[in-house]
């Protein structure tokens, strides 16, 4: 709010319409928080103590509270980066349908958690594709991979190999991703 009263201090605002559309386009839910006033010609913005009150009652509280001293700035990064972590662990077990890990030695967890971290990648990269494609509009990714499990690859000895049937969705989908449709070797 400081920032942008002080742009409306300069003279690049002449009339109190300028002003009205400056602030529509820069803060939202403006006129319960400000009042435009015009006198001699020349339109002013005061506060709005009653208003901004009301909105600040309305806003939620956060404390965080911390055995080391850090500033604003540092504490705010280190609450996204946390937060960001908890996502990613939300969405590795509600995503890949993890459940409890039932280890009990830290290198099996380290190992289990790389090989999660991986097929989250995995699973970004698919969701990414299938966004840009539009694919995601009409299957999951979980759609996804039941339609592509579907084709079987079947050894016949040593050197013949046959893959079942590829569908027309399934190639779509292939030729979506810009990966060659397997064929008989």
């Amino acid at each position: 709010m400081l920032n942008i009263e002080q742009k409306l201090k300069e003279p690049a605002f002449a009339n109190k319409q300028d002003i009205e559309t400056f602030l529509s386009e820069t803060l939202r839910g403006w006129k319960s928080i400000s009042q435009i006033t015009e006198q001699n010609g020349k339109a002013t913005v005061k506060r709005n103590g009653k208003g901004i009150t009301d909105r600040v009652e309305g806003m939620g509280t956060m404390i965080l509270l911390s055995n080391r001293t850090m500033d604003g700035e540092e504490i705010l990064h280190l609450y996204r980066r946390k937060d960001a972590v908890e996502k990613f662990f939300d969405a590795i077990k509600h995503e890949l349908e993890r459940k409890r890990l039932r280890i009990r030695t830290q290198e099996t967890i380290e190992g289990r958690l790389f090989w999660d971290f991986v097929a989250f990648i995995l699973c970004a990269w698919i969701s990414n594709i299938m966004r840009g494609e539009g694919i995601n509009k009409v299957l999951s990714v979980q759609e996804l991979m039941y339609e592509l499990k579907k084709i079987k690859l079947i050894h016949l000895g040593e050197k013949k190999t046959l893959i079942t049937e590829v569908s027309k969705r399934q190639r779509d989908l292939f030729q979506a991703f810009k990966i060659e449709t397997p064929r008989q070797t």
